[in-house]
């Protein structure tokens, strides 16, 4: 076993993707002490903060989070999980102390579950978005329905010019452009009633590089503080209501019902030789055979003596 050790551990995930544990990993497989879990969209685990998001059985108290996360992504000296976990989140837990004070619970069926908190999202309408300018490609898109992506502003090497599009019948105002990499940029609605547009269709150009980006900005699809979306990461929305929500999933979870196959016994001694069984049924008579031929007449013997005379 590694022995690197992690103060915090972050797990990529899209925010408004379900969590899902999709195989847990007992370890060691003999009284295990740990529990090896994978999945998808875990959010943030910190191994410092212990943060309460997985429970075990019935316990309202939160797994503590392992500092040594070295069995992820795969258990050394572990029969590999019985499906291909390539591109999944991991994460190495303690389980509970037993009763008895061992560091281990007894074998049998248990329930466990991940609570993960969703990031801060708007409920209502902002007066203004604020983007963070950092060129990148679109690998990092948040996946919005109906949002989009293309284009590449790796390495760009100056300012890039901004051109903003609203929907709605209202345009939008940007606080600065060109913008430089690492600067924030505000969009609010134009005109004197300010109309707040339903969308946002931007293009980013350097005079090299260009890169366009498309999303909802009504809330009807989820804004999330930061969300990114090609080179821009939202990181702020004035006077919107912004709300968390609770996601969760549960697995059913056996330890020690199976234990590794032990070496074959010795044979044992012959029993007793069974009763004899019944008697069964004569079968019928055969038929006849044919008659054999008869043989040659033998030669006649020799005449015996004569007897006295009367």
């Amino acid at each position: 076993m590694g022995a690197a050790i992690c103060s915090s551990l972050l797990f990529a995930g899209q925010v408004f993707a379900d969590p899902k544990i999709h195989e847990v990993q007992p370890w060691p497989i003999d009284e295990p002490t740990q529990l090896i879990v994978w999945g998808t969209d875990f959010g943030t685990v910190d191994a410092d903060l212990n943060t309460p998001m997985f429970h075990f059985g019935t316990s309202t108290d939160g797994l503590d989070v392992v500092a040594d996360q070295s069995l992820c992504p795969t258990p050394l000296g572990a029969v590999a999980p019985p499906l291909t976990t390539d591109g999944m989140d991991c994460v190495v837990l303690d389980l509970p102390i037993a009763d008895n004070g061992e560091p281990n619970v007894p074998a049998g069926d248990y329930l466990l579950s991940i609570w993960v908190e969703s990031e801060l999202q708007c409920a209502s309408k902002p007066s203004s978005l604020t983007f963070l300018y950092e060129p990148a490609d679109c690998s990092g898109t948040n996946g919005q329905a109906g949002s989009s992506c293309s284009g590449d502003m790796t390495g760009s090497a100056g300012p890039a010019a901004l051109v903003a599009q609203g929907h709605n019948n209202a345009d939008w105002v940007v606080t600065s452009s060109p913008v430089a990499n690492g600067v924030e940029v505000v969009f609010t609605g134009a005109g004197s009633k300010s109309k707040w547009p339903n969308e946002l269709a931007l293009t980013m150009d350097d005079g090299v590089l260009d890169q366009s980006i498309q999303l909802h900005t009504s809330c009807s699809q989820p804004l999330v503080i930061d969300d990114v979306y090609g080179s821009m990461t939202l990181v702020d929305m004035s006077e919107a209501s912004l709300t968390t929500s609770m996601m969760h999933d549960l697995y059913d979870l056996t330890l020690g019902a199976v234990g590794p196959e032990g070496p074959q016994g010795k044979i044992g001694d012959p029993g007793a030789p069974g009763p004899q069984g019944v008697q069964g049924k004569l079968g019928d008579t055969g038929a006849q055979g044919v008659q054999g031929k008869l043989g040659d007449t033998g030669a006649q013997g020799v005449q015996g003596k004569l007897g006295d005379t009367g």
